[in-house]
């Protein structure tokens, strides 16, 4: 078995890419970089088992309602007439003006902040990573093709994300649906230029990912391609050059959680679970991170027991962690890995950090990373453990 998920795991660590989008080469490179350390750090690894808009409130100035202005009597200086008709009449009060009739000024909003709740995330079931939407019925086997025509049509409701996470080790795709203009990436599809078989694919035929496209009328769709792009990208009819394809559909979902606010807590931490860990399509790093679980138990055919970290245990953990890891493996052995930390942020993307004894260990930019925790975090981390 460790063989197996070391081989899979030195096969699918993915470069997190910058927001504007990965670089085919760029990540290459920074695969090959990350499998030189895998060969090491494989076995330490093997274990794994895996606002509402931020408006500011209201601000409103103290309004004070003033009675009108009363003339002056002051004398004129020039002689009045006295008419010789002068109707009596009864002078009326002037009229009140209360707070409650005066309008109330338009909320205040935070500059740049998003206005819009993100749409629900949507995880899959207790022990299998990514959203429901990637599986078939039966909540485990992925779902490969639903495509109910011979053209890719339009009029997308929601799009998901899908990654090789299923196989035991890979990326895992983002839990919140595509919900602002889905289309495009229909359109993003069909702009792809033609493909051409590329020789000896080999080991570059890796990382594969799935989108499923849900259509207003019930229907479903798929199109599917690598991460290295060496294979064709398909809709399963039409085969297309993939080359930068994931990065620009990766694009879409930053581009919508940029202009929404994402879930309430604790919904992110609700959507984890200690299925085996995974790396996450959307890039996350460490200082991301801002709730998390701890599953004690790192083989799969056991009970793994779930544990919610408070907030600000987090948030010392990724303070300290950030500060003070550094380049390297932990000292205990790989056989002797004791709980995996699954961190994460607003979306429930994940983070997963490997303990061994009083080390912890995880994938940095280009390499492995490994932090000692002082004394009283240390403390404060192994009593919420259990």
């Amino acid at each position: 078995m460790n063989d197996k998920l070391s081989d899979a795991f030195k096969s699918v660590i993915p470069e997190p890419p910058p927001t504007t989008g990965w670089v085919a080469g760029a990540r290459r490179k920074r695969r090959n970089t990350r499998l030189a350390i895998s060969g090491v750090a494989a076995a330490a690894v093997v274990a794994l088992a895996i606002p509402v808009a931020l408006n500011l409130p209201s601000v409103r100035e103290p309004l004070v309602a003033s009675p009108a202005p009363t003339p002056s009597a002051t004398a004129s200086s020039e002689p009045t007439q006295t008419p010789s008709v002068a109707p009596t009449q009864t002078s009326s009060p002037e009229p009140t003006i209360a707070l409650t009739d005066i309008p109330s000024p338009d909320p205040v909003e935070s500059p740049g902040a998003p206005s819009e709740p993100g749409p629900t995330l949507e995880p899959a079931g207790s022990d299998v990573p990514g959203s429901w939407a990637c599986y078939n019925e039966d909540g485990r086997a992925p779902l490969l093709n639903a495509n109910t025509g011979e053209d890719l049509p339009t009029g997308v409701g929601r799009a998901f994300l899908c990654g090789d996470g299923h196989e035991g080790f890979g990326v895992v795709g983002p839990l919140d649906p595509l919900v602002i203009e889905p289309d495009r990436i229909i359109e993003l599809f069909e702009a792809q230029p033609e493909y051409v078989e590329v020789p000896d694919c080999g080991y570059e035929a890796s990382d594969p990912y799935r989108i499923v496209l849900e259509y207003l009328n019930g229907d479903k769709w798929i199109i599917s391609g690598y991460g290295e792009e060496c294979q064709p990208l398909t809709d399963g009819t039409t085969q297309k050059a993939g080359e930068g394809f994931r990065d620009k559909v990766v694009a879409l979902w930053q581009e919508q959680r940029a202009a929404v606010s994402p879930p309430a807590p604790p919904a992110a931490t609700d959507a984890l679970n200690c299925a085996p860990a995974q790396y996450p399509m959307i890039p996350m790093t460490l200082g991301d991170a801002t709730a998390g679980i701890f599953c004690s138990q790192l083989d799969q055919e056991d009970p793994v027991e779930k544990v919610v970290l408070a907030p600000e245990l987090v948030d010392r953990l990724v303070q300290a962690a950030t500060s003070e890891a550094v380049a390297g493996y932990p000292e205990a052995a790989p056989g002797e890995a004791s709980g995996t930390l699954i961190l994460t942020n607003g979306w429930g993307d994940i983070f997963p950090v490997m303990r061994h004894g009083d080390q912890y260990a995880y994938v940095g930019d280009s390499e492995m990373m490994v932090w000692t925790p002082q004394d009283e975090l240390a403390q404060a981390l192994d009593n919420a453990f259990g």
